[in-house]
C-alpha cells in the first residue's frame, strides 16, 4: 500500500481528476466549432489536422524528455495546455479555435512520454499498478466530466467551460511542480547517443515489431466510430450513448487490476490478451440482432482496449535506457497515425461495403495486430 501514498502518484492522480472532470470530447469539441460556424468538412480538416500535430507533439515530446528531462516536459506541456484553453475560451473564429486545439494537441502528446518516463524512475518494479491507478482515477470523474462540460457550455457559455479547465489545470500545474522529482534515476544521454537517439530505437527490432502492431491496432479501431450508421441500432441516440458509458466503466473497473496484474504475470500477457479480446468481439459482431448482445460484445472489447492500453510499459521495458522518452513517442506517433488513415478507411469501407465487412475487417485487423505483437514478443526473448 506503500506505493499508493506516494506523493508522486497521488499528485499525477491529482492531475488526473483536474483533467477529466470537465471533459471536452469530440462531440461536444465539434458542438464548440459549430457555434463558430463551421461546416462538417471544416471541421473534418481540423481533426485531421489535429492527428498530423499530435504526432509531431509525441515525437519531439518523446525526444525532449530524454535531452532534457521528464518533469520540465511535463510542466511545460500542461503550460502549454493552458494557454491553449485560454486561446479556445476567447476565440472570436473557428480559425482561432483551431490554434488554440492544435497547441492542446501537441501538448497532449508531448505529456505521454513525460508521463511514462516519471512513473518508469518513480516506479521501476510496479508501472502497471501505478499506471492502473491513474487510468482509475480519471474514468471516476470522466464518466460526468462531459456532462458537466455540457451544462456549462449551455448556462454559461463555451467560454465558461474552457476558463474553468484552463483553472483546474493550473492548479494542477502548481501541485505537480511541488511533488514531482526532478528525476535522476535514469542515465542521461551522453552526446554521441544524443546524435545518434532518433534512429537508435529502430534498430531494436522487438520495438519496430510493437510499433507495427501500435499502427495495424489503431488503423483498424474505426468500427466504434461508425456505428450510428448500424441499423440495428436505429441511429438512436440512448442507445448509441450506452457504449460509451460501458467503455468508461470498463476502465474504472477493470484498468487498475489489469495493471497490478501486469506487474506479477507480466505485461506481455496483458496486451496479446487483450489483442484477443478485441478481435474476438468485432468478428462476432455482425451475428447479434439483439442489442443487449452487442452491448456484451462491446463490453468485451473495452476491457480488451483498456487491457491493451500497457502497451506503453512494453515501449518502455524494450527501449534503451538513454532512450525512453523518444520509443514511447514513435509508439503514439504510430498510433495516431493509424487512428487517422484508419477513420479515412473506415468511412470509405463502411460507404460501399456496409456495416457486416467492416466489422469483420476490424477483428482481423486486431488479430493480425495479434501477431506483430507475438513477433515482438519472440524477439525481445531472442534478443
Amino acid at each position: 500500500m506503500a506505493l499508493y501514498r506516494n506523493r508522486t502518484l497521488l499528485a499525477l492522480a491529482f492531475f488526473q481528476v483536474c483533467a477529466g472532470l470537465i471533459e471536452v470530447e469530440s462531440i461536444l469539441f465539434g458542438a464548440f466549432m459549430s457555434s463558430l460556424g463551421t461546416t462538417p468538412d471544416t471541421l473534418g480538416f481540423v481533426l485531421g489536422a489535429g492527428y498530423a500535430v499530435g504526432v509531431i507533439g509525441s515525437i519531439l515530446g518523446g525526444r525532449l524528455v530524454d535531452i532534457v528531462g521528464a518533469r520540465i516536459v511535463f510542466l511545460g506541456s500542461i503550460a502549454l495546455s493552458i494557454v491553449g484553453l485560454v486561446v479556445e475560451a476567447f476565440s472570436p473564429t473557428w480559425i482561432v479555435a483551431a490554434v488554440g486545439f492544435f497547441m492542446i494537441q501537441f501538448s497532449q502528446m508531448s505529456l505521454r512520454p513525460s508521463a511514462l518516463r516519471i512513473i518508469a524512475e518513480a516506479f521501476p518494479d510496479s508501472m502497471g499498478a501505478a499506471l492502473g491507478f491513474l487510468y482509475t482515477a480519471y474514468s471516476g470523474v470522466a464518466v460526468a466530466g462531459p456532462l458537466l462540460a455540457g451544462w456549462l457550455a449551455q448556462h454559461y457559455g463555451w467560454n465558461a467551460v474552457f476558463m474553468g479547465k484552463a483553472g483546474l489545470y493550473l492548479l494542477a500545474f502548481f501541485v505537480l511542480a511541488m511533488f514531482i522529482p526532478t528525476g535522476g534515476k535514469l542515465a542521461s544521454l551522453t552526446q554521441g547517443e544524443n546524435l545518434r537517439g532518433w534512429m537508435s530505437v529502430f534498430r531494436r527490432m522487438p520495438l519496430v515489431m510493437l510499433y507495427v502492431a501500435a499502427f495495424i491496432g489503431a488503423f483498424f479501431s474505426y468500427a466504434s466510430s461508425f456505428l450510428s450508421y448500424d441499423p440495428r441500432l436505429s441511429a438512436s441516440p440512448l442507445a448509441l450513448a450506452v457504449f460509451p458509458s460501458i467503455f468508461n466503466l470498463s476502465q474504472l473497473v477493470s484498468s487498475w487490476p489489469s495493471g497490478v496484474l501486469g506487474d506479477k504475470a507480466g505485461y506481455w500477457k496483458i496486451v496479446l490478451g487483450g489483442a484477443v479480446l478485441m478481435g474476438c468481439a468485432w468478428l462476432l459482431f455482425p451475428i447479434p440482432s439483439e442489442t443487449v448482445f452487442l452491448y456484451i460484445l462491446y463490453l468485451v472489447f473495452s476491457i480488451g482496449s483498456i487491457m491493451s492500453n500497457y502497451i506503453e510499459v512494453l515501449a518502455v521495458k524494450l527501449s534503451p535506457t538513454t532512450g525512453q522518452g523518444l520509443a514511447v513517442g514513435f509508439l503514439d506517433a504510430a498510433r495516431f497515425m493509424g487512428f487517422s488513415l484508419g477513420e479515412i478507411f473506415g468511412g470509405i469501407l463502411w460507404q460501399y461495403a456496409g456495416p457486416s465487412v467492416s466489422y469483420l475487417l476490424t477483428g482481423l485487423g486486431y488479430i493480425l495486430a495479434y501477431v506483430f505483437l507475438l513477433l515482438s514478443y519472440r524477439s525481445s526473448k531472442e534478443s
